[in-house]
């Protein structure tokens, strides 16, 4: 069953001193999304395994403990910069470059390395070792300027000695830097390939342990709506990729236990999955939007089957947000499972359809506002073969991805 998004928003409505940006006016339009579809929407959304093969590298997530375990394995380094985490959200360029780690040319020296990724422009900012640490190895790095501005891949060993980078998007170019520096590295002598002190350097501020393991942890995708509406149609190219985490405590309150029961999921977890599903980061700068800017947080379960301890639930909702910069609203379905004894939820599937709008989204050709389609599922620790930390969020509030409760509980 069609819903109908009937929205005439008109956004940057700035007056006297205010911003003199003209007004967008924001086009009605129709999703599809319904509950016999979604499973099909969210399949469209998912990246499929060849996207998905980046994560299978055993990337440390953060600057200091990649150095550490380059110099106790006596390897170099290959730290991947982005601005925004590589493995999280992150740019145009990066989205690109992760295709480099689905290449078999380069495994032969991807495995004599020992593979970091991090936030370049939190590297940038910080004064601490790692950001030290970086600064030495990028003075010596001729093509500098170009890596500051694209992102890229920079090789080095743990102390700081450069021994090769790359900004380009070209699988050749990456193997020729890899295989030169391979050579660099079989140069130097001991004193250059190593730290003084293996435990001296850590991600100040980042802890790698900020990860809420008794809670839910959701994995986010989205994709630019496929044209027709059609899910079995050509799946669009750009996707990205980030997580929602939550407390035990948060999800306690989210259990139907008897068939047929109808919960509304309480506000602050309904805004968290608002603020979550609310980013555009296709077409947009992906920040999440405030708690002032939400004017639709709607979200309900409904118990659908129950076996003893185990429950099947539905799951639909509505959000709206806007300010005087951008807007963005989007309906929801889904469906999940709950077991009763622990109150965990060992599995969530969710699709959305929603409608971005701002002086910062690009717009279609005819003026109306881009479309897009968004996937969210319930996932484990580790990605791939890496941990999920919080470091691959270093560009949204605190309490976009993990709560204030869960912050202080660590």
């Amino acid at each position: 069953m069609k819903r109908t998004i009937l929205v005439s928003l008109i956004v940057a409505a700035a007056l006297g001193a205010c911003s003199g940006k003209e007004r967008i006016t924001v086009t009605p339009f129709d999703t599809i999304l319904s509950r016999s579809n979604y499973k099909d929407w969210y399949t469209y959304t998912r990246p499929n395994r060849s996207e998905y093969a980046w994560t299978l590298w055993n990337w440390k997530t953060q600057l200091a403990p990649a150095a550490r375990l380059a110099s106790a394995d006596n390897k170099p380094l290959l730290l991947w910069l982005e601005n925004g985490h590589p493995l999280g959200d992150t740019s145009t360029n990066g989205i690109a470059r992760r295709a480099f780690w689905t290449d078999v040319s380069l495994n032969a020296s991807l495995t004599k390395m020992v593979v970091g990724a991090d936030d370049l422009q939190w590297l940038l900012d910080s004064e601490d070792e790692e950001g030290q640490l970086l600064d030495r190895i990028l003075e010596q790095d001729d093509d500098r300027e170009e890596l500051l501005k694209s992102g890229g891949v920079v090789i080095a060993s743990s102390n700081g000695r450069w021994l090769g980078s790359y900004s380009g998007l070209e699988v050749s170019g990456m193997k020729s830097v890899m295989d030169e520096a391979l050579i660099a590295w079989a140069g130097l002598g001991a004193a250059d390939k190593r730290l003084a002190e293996l435990t001296t350097m850590v991600s100040k501020d980042r802890p790698a342990n900020l990860f809420p393991t008794d809670g839910l942890t959701l994995e986010i995708h989205r994709r630019p709506l496929a044209a027709a509406m059609d899910p079995a149609g050509e799946r669009t190219t750009p996707w990205t990729h980030d997580y929602l985490w939550l407390s035990k405590s948060e999800i306690a309150p989210l259990v139907v236990s008897r068939l047929g029961q109808e919960l509304e999921v309480p506000a602050r977890q309904a805004q968290r999955f608002a603020q979550a599903i609310l980013v555009d980061n296709l077409y947009s700068d992906g920040q999440s939007f405030a708690l002032e800017d939400l004017q639709v947080t709607k979200l309900s379960m409904n118990c659908i089957s129950k076996i003893g301890d185990a429950v099947r639930f539905t799951i639909s909702g509505e959000f709206k947000a806007e300010n005087d910069e951008r807007g963005m609203h989007c309906f929801v379905e889904g469906d999940g499972s709950l077991n009763l004894s622990d109150a965990s939820i060992p599995s969530l599937y969710l699709a959305a359809h929603g409608q971005s709008w701002g002086h910062s989204v690009e717009m279609n050709d005819d003026g109306t506002a881009r479309l897009l389609t968004i996937a969210l599922r319930r996932v484990n620790t580790y990605e791939g073969s890496h941990l999920i930390t919080p470091s691959q969020f270093d560009q949204y509030p605190a309490d976009w991805c993990v709560s204030d409760e869960v912050q202080r509980s660590k």
